[in-house]
């Protein structure tokens, strides 16, 4: 490669989907590659076919190293990009060394990745959110922040659930349909989860709809529940059809 650019190649010359030489090394870790390109003036900001810079490629790869190279040589993260970067970081799990790196450019808009953040599992991420929007953190996006809850038990996050209901975040609302916290742990067979949610509705006197937790379970993979719930009240004589033949 260097006798090549010696003897006149444009270093930010474009392949095959409009990539770069840079592109390729940053998709394979090449850090060598990548420190000659950058000493001969190098467009670390281009964009290939698919609107992807060199560094949302090293993350596409898991390359971290090579993401925080690049990022400290001066990189723009384009504001029309970054959600997708950003996205695309929660997704391959990046470490919290990367996520820490970009989020200065949240600005303040934390609350539209918490989602993500929850369903990739970046616990880095969710701490950062609880720590700095603390107070009445589902507030910030209303029903959504029950949408968040719905989805660290849908992706089975213990942690992360019993984090967030700590935090404040509402466990008693339903999405449409009827669907709550405690039918949905119920439908998917999370004792942990489940039982988090028993003890905290015990805790503030919220009346339960014990039938409904029950056919859940029934209807779904939470069938070795059942013992728990009944240990909880539920009981299978409330669960009859029209002609009041018991369902189990």
């Amino acid at each position: 490669l260097e006798g090549m650019v010696v003897e006149g190649l444009d270093v930010n010359t474009k392949f095959d989907g409009d990539r770069t030489l840079l592109h390729i090394a940053a998709a394979s870790g090449d850090e060598k590659t990548i420190w000659f390109l950058m000493v001969n003036k190098v467009d670390i900001n281009v964009i290939d076919e698919w609107d992807k810079t060199p560094f949302n490629r090293a993350i596409d790869n898991y390359q971290w190293s090579v993401a925080k190279l690049l990022y400290s040589a001066d990189m723009a993260l384009r504001p029309e990009n970054f959600s997708k970067t950003f996205r695309d970081a929660l997704s391959k799990g990046a470490p919290p060394d990367i996520i820490k790196l970009l989020l200065p450019q949240l600005k303040g808009k934390e609350h539209e990745y918490l989602q993500d953040a929850v369903i990739r599992g970046s616990d880095f991420f969710v701490d950062h959110f609880l720590e700095h929007f603390h107070e009445n953190p589902a507030d910030l996006f209303e029903d959504k922040g029950f949408v968040v809850l719905m989805s660290a038990i849908g992706y089975q996050r213990e942690d992360v659930f019993k984090r967030l209901l700590d935090a404040g975040f509402d466990y008693r609302r339903e999405l449409k349909g009827g669907t709550n916290g405690l039918k949905h742990a119920a439908n998917i067979g999370n004792q942990i989860i489940l039982h988090t949610l028993m003890m905290q509705c015990e805790k503030d006197g919220v009346e339960l709809s014990r039938k409904d937790v029950l056919q859940s379970a029934i209807s779904g993979r939470g069938i070795e529940l059942i013992p728990d719930l009944v240990r909880y009240g539920c009981s299978s004589d409330e669960l009859v059809e029209d002609d009041q033949k018991p369902l189990l």
